[in-house]
């Protein structure tokens, strides 16, 4: 709490009388990264914006490795893992609302829906987890090529019925 307390300009006792205990401040944290990641989606031009604006909050390899530890610390406690489920769904649920807006626009063809939008969220924490251990390169380009891995099926079939631009 002190650590926390020093980086934010926010005295321990302030945090310790806000949230009680180092647990339910990370509780919170996890809340409002789950709304904040539904906002992202739902305010993103596409699948590719939404994902990157998610990855341009880790600015190095060891941020990106805390996010990991903190998604795994979200397995192990019930409460976390509440959190966790509904951060998860609100990103599965934004991304297949973006592919389908994308189907619709004619920048990709028809796909199964919730599976590739749950390849897309995996891509993305493989991204991450990727990143994080390899640490080098950026983080964005990353994310992007895995994205474009999963899609690249049918992306290419559009390609060939659609106008030239692939944008998401």
């Amino acid at each position: 709490m002190a650590a926390v307390g020093k980086r934010s300009g926010i005295a321990a006792a302030t945090l310790v009388q806000r949230f009680g205990s180092k647990r339910q401040m990370l509780l919170e944290i996890a809340r409002r990264r789950a709304e904040r990641v539904k906002c992202t989606f739902s305010e993103a031009s596409g699948l590719d914006s939404a994902f990157l604006r998610l990855a341009r909050e880790f600015q190095s390899p060891e941020g990106a490795a805390n996010q990991l530890a903190f998604l795994h610390l979200g397995l192990g406690d019930s409460e976390f893992r509440s959190i966790t489920q509904e951060l998860l769904s609100n990103m599965e649920h934004g991304a297949l609302h973006l592919l389908w807006r994308a189907v619709k626009a004619g920048t990709l063809d028809d796909l199964r829906g919730i599976e590739v939008s749950r390849a897309c969220v995996a891509a993305y924490w493989g991204a991450l987890a990727f990143w994080s251990i390899k640490g080098s390169g950026e983080l964005g380009e990353t994310v992007q090529s895995q994205l474009a891995a999963v899609l690249r099926p049918y992306r290419e079939e559009s390609a060939a019925t659609s106008a030239p631009s692939l944008s998401l």
